[in-house]
């Protein structure tokens, strides 16, 4: 599978904009598209095939006095396939621009960005008496998306220039898809604040 990243930048739109513009004196549109992919997050490049365990034995014919009889070497799967495992891909799609206005006295710079994740590899914990690994599935996926402001003013006074900028940035997280529904419970730990645990449910941010 091929991932491929695809920017572009709206040079044509800059250079009307600048020329119709009497306030407008610099001003770059840029955007982006790209997708990348993982196998190997937590599952592996083979994580669809069982695991075979060289390690395993059994007895075979014991009595008459011998109490585990014909020791045998045996083998034993650790895992239990999953041929429907796909990649972990992350769509990120992005448009914004950088503008000068006012005779460049004031900048400005405005991105709006999409990152969604699909197919999230994770393992599913499986009772323990089932006698396998925990196998890994494709879990769900989630999308996190926001807004990026910047606006800046360059001034002078005398011989002294000044800048004065600030900054705010919105995000958003949600959860679009869980594995047939279920919730997931999840646990993080924190050197300093201790652990903890969340409940991720579809549609919650």
């Amino acid at each position: 599978m091929i991932f491929i990243p695809y920017p572009e930048h709206g040079e044509l739109a800059r250079n009307l904009l600048c020329r119709t513009s009497n306030f407008i004196d610099d001003l770059k549109i840029r955007g982006g598209w790209g997708q990348s992919g993982n196998d190997e997050a937590v599952a592996g490049a083979y994580a669809y095939l069982s695991g075979v365990n060289e390690q395993a034995s059994y007895g075979l014919g014991s009595g008459d006095g011998n109490a585990t009889g014909n020791y045998n070497v045996a083998v034993a799967l650790n895992d239990l396939p999953n041929r429907d495992l796909a990649w972990e891909t992350v769509t990120t799609t992005y448009v914004g621009f950088d503008a000068l206005l006012f005779k460049s006295k004031v900048n400005a710079t405005v991105e709006i960005y999409d990152r969604t994740t699909k197919d999230i590899l994770q393992f599913v914990n499986l009772p323990l008496n089932v006698g396998v690994n925990d196998p890994a599935f494709n879990i769900g996926s989630v999308q996190n998306g926001g807004v990026d402001l910047l606006l800046g003013y360059t001034g002078r006074s005398g011989d002294f220039q000044y800048n004065v900028s600030g900054n705010i940035s919105f995000l958003q997280n949600k959860v679009l898809e869980l594995y047939n529904n279920q919730p997931l419970t999840t646990f993080s730990f924190n050197q300093d604040v201790g652990g903890g645990f969340g409940r991720l449910e579809e549609g919650r941010s």
